[in-house]
């Protein structure tokens, strides 16, 4: 982690004023008898010491010392993107899926959820003051609509910090996403079963990116000259695509997206058709569908075992749960 030493102990404080452990445990609690001027001093040592209380395990010991349930629940700050955020109440949205996860690991860890959708006047320095003001320690980022959208510029050593996805390249946080490489693969070994022989790959430029080519990488390891088959497209150009297809001459085309089908359907139906990113298995389109909701879920673990690890800031080598995706039947390819 940034961390350079690990914070200093309750012992260690107390070493340092010339006091006891306890003297200095009861200091941070402010219905505790103690000297105010001795609280003024401990609790001074223990910022001049880069000490800060831990409000998950300060409420859990009173709870314990006071015989009373615990009532203290923690608050993860979910960051959004305005595009992502705005497809959160669309049925079977990458964005509501997300949410379900996000909401159902929060449920399951006893977590509380602030979704807060980045705005163009909300800059760094105001989401860093809210959090701070909130007492918000633990971060999930979801994904961007673009490989160049950079993250926003947190204290990142003041948070235990997670994100959805592969799009965000800096910083380098732990990350819950879905096994593209995998999942490519998968869908090339359900492809030949079905007979096809002559695959094209169809990509949007901008997810090459996000993905750092794991699609690609895993066709061209799978087809003899795959480089050749993969159209990589950066604009909405219709007959380059198409002139492209009657050169390659394929029997089916595989997109990084569903959206691709309606190209396929308008322009080359002969053709058979897969999708990397299915939202719904409903025998329409064939291919990957990918969890998306277990993917936030994850992602809700990962920052759960950061906070009790007591880690924040960048890591030093960051953690990646990969999941792999599922194959589903659709009219889109011939049955086998």
């Amino acid at each position: 982690m940034n961390n350079s030493s690990p914070p200093p102990s309750l012992r260690q404080i107390a070493e340092a004023v010339g006091v006891s452990r306890m003297m200095v445990s009861r200091a941070f609690s402010p219905e505790a008898s103690i000297r105010p001027e001795m609280r003024v001093k401990i609790l001074k040592k223990a910022e001049e010491m880069g000490y800060k209380p831990d409000h998950m395990v300060s409420e859990l010991m009173s709870s314990f010392a006071a015989r009373k349930p615990v009532t203290y629940q923690e608050t993860v700050a979910v960051i959004w993107w305005p595009a992502r955020w705005k497809g959160v109440k669309n049925m079977h949205s990458y964005a509501q899926q997300t949410c379900k996860g996000l909401e159902s690991g929060a449920q399951h860890h006893g977590f509380k959820l602030e979704h807060i959708p980045l705005t163009p006047d909300l800059n760094a320095k105001a989401l860093n003051r809210i959090l701070k003001a909130r007492g918000i320690q633990s971060i999930i980022i979801t994904p961007s609509n673009d490989a160049d959208i950079p993250a926003p510029e947190l204290d990142w050593q003041d948070f235990s910090a997670v994100h959805i996805g592969s799009s965000l390249k800096d910083p380098p946080l732990h990350r819950s996403q879905v096994s593209h490489f995998y999942s490519m693969i998968h869908a090339l070994e359900q492809i030949h079963q079905k007979g096809y022989r002559r695959p094209v790959l169809m990509l949007d430029m901008d997810f090459e990116a996000r993905t750092h080519r794991a699609y690609s990488a895993a066709f061209m390891a799978w087809e003899t000259g795959g480089e050749n088959r993969i159209f990589r497209s950066k604009i909405e150009n219709a007959s380059e695509k198409v002139g492209w297809l009657k050169k390659m001459d394929p029997d089916m085309i595989i997109g990084n997206k569903s959206q691709w089908h309606a190209f396929q359907k308008a322009h080359c139906p002969e053709m058979g058709f897969a999708s990397m990113s299915c939202f719904r298995d409903d025998g329409i389109i064939a291919g990957i569908l990918q969890p998306f909701a277990l993917i936030a879920e994850s992602a809700v673990d990962l920052v759960m075992n950061a906070r009790l690890r007591k880690e924040t800031g960048i890591p030093e080598i960051p953690k990646t749960l990969l999941h792999n995706g599922k194959w589903v039947e659709g009219s889109s390819l011939r049955p086998s």
